[in-house]
């Protein structure tokens, strides 16, 4: 008979228990969905090379993560970002009872563009090693109107003399005193497979208004291994441009480079700053 009343007792506490835990659930104890008091992108349109703060406050969340490669954060915070593209950003907050998301868009507007161009003529020079001749080398001056980061030089070559992917070309960014600023390089090509080649400076200098120079060499150059460097035969077709030309053997010595009445091809492009 005391077994039985035990057994009943502890029956009755249990019940009591069960109907504890099924009171509290309905009084909103029990886990609820993560609350995302807050996405925001400040500012949400800057320029390309700028950068914006995303800031977000989460709650009731076990995890919290923002996608573009930024991945897992606290609650709450902040951090920088610096897209190149418009780009929408989405935050995703989880626990036990699931995931919720939300997003925010910056836009990102392109820098202006500062073109400086010379295309025509078909009159040739060439840089490179032939007989006589240590290393030759061929530049070109400019007028930048507008401060901005220097973002690229091409040079139209082509080549029927004996060249190679292998010859490294070197192209050094100078400024009116001849100091070189940045130095880029591209591979050589095989001759007859010549056209517009692109030296990119990656907008790592800013350059001021005034004269500037790109100077054009090979950095190993082979005997009888020489390019074509074309140009427009007069100073015409860019006034105030003029071709430089150096033979002396060390092209990166900026002594030794003459000057002479007409205008390579080239193209220059900066971006013009915010």
């Amino acid at each position: 008979m005391k077994k039985g009343k035990i057994r009943y007792r502890l029956f009755a506490l249990l019940s009591i228990g069960l109907a504890l835990v099924f009171m509290s659930g309905c009084n909103g104890t029990t886990p609820t969905t993560p609350i995302i008091n807050s996405f925001l992108a400040n500012p949400t349109t800057i320029t390309i090379g700028e950068s914006s703060n995303l800031s977000w406050s989460v709650t009731d969340a076990i995890s919290v993560t923002i996608d573009n490669g930024i991945g897992s954060v606290a609650l709450m915070g902040t951090t920088s970002v610096s897209p190149i593209t418009n780009n929408t950003y989405t935050l995703t907050a989880t626990n036990i009872t699931g995931s919720i998301t939300a997003t925010t868009t910056i836009t990102v507007n392109p820098v202006a563009t500062l073109t400086i161009t010379q295309t025509e003529g078909t009159n040739i020079a060439w840089f490179g090693a032939s007989s006589g001749y240590v290393n030759v080398g061929q530049g070109q001056s400019f007028h930048v109107t507008e401060g901005g980061f220097f973002d690229q030089f091409q040079i139209y070559l082509t080549s029927t003399q004996p060249t190679d992917s292998g010859d490294i070309i070197v192209c050094d960014l100078r400024d009116a005193n001849g100091n070189v600023l940045q130095s880029v390089s591209i591979n050589g090509f095989v001759a007859g497979n010549g056209g517009w080649q692109t030296f990119n400076f990656n907008l790592g200098t800013y350059v001021i208004p005034g004269i500037y120079y790109c100077t054009c060499y090979v950095s190993n150059p082979i005997t009888d291994h020489y390019y074509g460097c074309h140009g427009n035969g007069d100073g015409t077709s860019y006034p105030g441009g003029t071709r430089y030309d150096s033979r002396g053997g060390n092209p990166e010595d900026w002594s030794t480079w003459d000057s002479y009445s007409w205008d390579l091809k080239f193209k220059v492009i900066i971006k013009i700053s915010p």
